[in-house]
């Protein structure tokens, strides 16, 4: 004999009633707009260091390019700067994602992936044999371009975002 396995109305709603609220749903809900404005502002000072470490990488290429320093010393300085500004980007996506803030989430969400696509397939580390070349050199300011773009938008939305979150906080 065949049972039928779906839930009936008034068992779902017992279901429901046992469900608790997360932890972050907490959190706002009792620190109220005060969560949001430290949420704003720590996300405000992570991209605003991922901003400075993708400077830092526009100019140390363009010393590359004009031969003030040397390929290997590059790749020893811009190599390491991947991982943290990985961990950069997903803890503030993260926090806009648990905090709701979708549109700031959807933002950083294609540059985050691009960056664990990058560190997953083992292609994120500069080669300094291949970062003489023109083609790479130039793809390489060219994506870095891209991530100083994003970041600058992304740094101006947490900013507008801090500050309206104080300002309806005062109120």
């Amino acid at each position: 004999m065949h049972r039928d396995r779906r839930l009936k109305p008034e068992v779902a709603c017992v279901f429901i009633d046992k469900i608790k609220p997360s932890f972050f749903s907490l959190i706002i809900e009792t620190m109220g707009g005060v969560a949001l404005v430290v949420v704003e502002c720590i996300n405000f000072v992570l991209y605003l260091i991922c901003l400075f470490m993708e400077i830092f990488t526009i100019t140390s290429l363009d010393d590359l390019q004009s031969d003030m320093i040397a390929s290997k010393d590059l790749c020893d300085q811009l190599n390491p700067l991947f991982i943290p500004m990985l961990i950069i980007r997903a803890v503030g996506s993260v926090l806009s994602l648990v905090f709701t803030r979708f549109i700031t989430t959807l933002t950083t969400l294609p540059l985050l992936g691009y960056m664990i696509y990058k560190f997953v397939t083992k292609r994120h580390r500069l080669d300094f044999t291949q970062i003489r070349r023109n083609d790479v050199l130039n793809k390489e300011k060219t994506k870095q371009y891209i991530f100083i773009a994003t970041d600058i938008v992304v740094f101006l939305m947490f900013f507008i975002l801090f500050i309206v979150d104080l300002v309806f906080l005062i109120k």
